[in-house]
Parts: C-alpha cells; structure tokens; sequence
C-alpha cells in the first residue's frame, strides 16, 4: 500500500489483510477497511494508475 502526503506518494507500506474486511469493489479496484482502527486500504487492479489524490 502506498501512503500519500498531500498528493505526493512518500514511501510504500506492506499490510496484511488479515486485519482488513473487504468493504468495496469497482471497475478499477477493491477497498478494504481495518478491523480496529480507522484505516482504509484500496488497492488497484493491474492496469490502472492510482489516482494522485487531492492536490491543493
């Protein structure tokens, strides 16, 4: 998973979705919500860029 820093990606961390519910799906990713704290992963299907986020 990559962690944003308005809007720049700073450095990649490694999760285990064991502790995540999946919560979503579309046509270009599935998210998923950590079971004990307010954490939100979405991870993107091959293919598709991430978007950058909001760029203020």
């Amino acid at each position: 998973m990559k962690r944003q820093s308005a809007g720049i990606i700073s450095n990649y961390q490694i999760i285990d979705l064991e502790h995540y519910i999946r919560s979503g799906e579309g046509g270009t990713a599935v998210s998923y919500v950590h079971k004990t704290r307010n954490a939100l992963a979405k991870l993107y299907n091959p293919g598709f860029e991430a978007p950058a986020g909001n760029q203020r």
